[in-house]
């Protein structure tokens, strides 16, 4: 029974190996090679090597993010967000009367992969982002402090960087309006 070429004359279509299944033979020892060899001889055919589980890194971030919010900063220079802006940003966050403690800080320069997908599967339901370029963190150009409903009920709302809303009162209504809408 070794030899299985007239096994071709009697199956006529395409036999696929679903990865995963065992196939049922009558020697146990052969079957892990009959498997390669099937699997081999199908990608060779078909040009389609299995495809790689991608590694999803996990996101750094500072805080316990026990609100679920999740602020996003770009500061290629610090490890999360420098003094000054983490005090703007503690004021900003108390308002809506929250503390930096309860929420999650990410700095977008130091999240190698950082996109839409990989955000809307950490754990919270409100994003605030902070002066990062949103064509790169979501491929979309979402309008400046405006909230923008995502799948499951997520909210992301797009803002200037804290230093620049520090320096102008009008950003800082437009942000404080968003946030109302957003938090109260």
């Amino acid at each position: 029974m070794g030899d299985n070429s007239f096994l071709k004359h009697f199956i006529t279509e395409p036999v696929f190996v679903i990865p995963g299944e065992e196939l049922s033979a009558t020697k146990a020892a052969p079957k892990e090679e009959k498997v390669e060899t099937v699997a081999e001889e199908a990608t060779e055919v078909y040009g389609q090597p299995e495809p790689e589980q991608k590694q999803v890194k996990e996101l750094v971030f500072k805080g316990s993010n026990s609100r679920q919010v999740l602020v996003i900063v770009d500061q290629p220079a610090e490890e999360f967000i420098n003094a000054t802006d983490e005090a703007f940003l503690s004021k900003i966050i108390g308002a809506i009367k929250l503390d930096i403690n309860d929420i999650a800080i990410a700095n977008f320069p130091k999240n190698d992969d950082l996109n839409k997908e990989t955000l809307l599967k950490f754990n919270a339901t409100r994003y605030i982002v902070f002066g990062v370029d949103d064509s790169k963190l979501f491929k979309d150009n979402l309008p400046p402090y405006q909230i923008i409903d995502m799948d499951n009920g997520k909210q992301v709302l797009n803002c200037s960087s804290l230093a620049a809303i520090a320096g102008d009162a009008t950003q800082k209504k437009l942000l404080w309006t968003a946030l109302q809408k957003m938090f109260l």
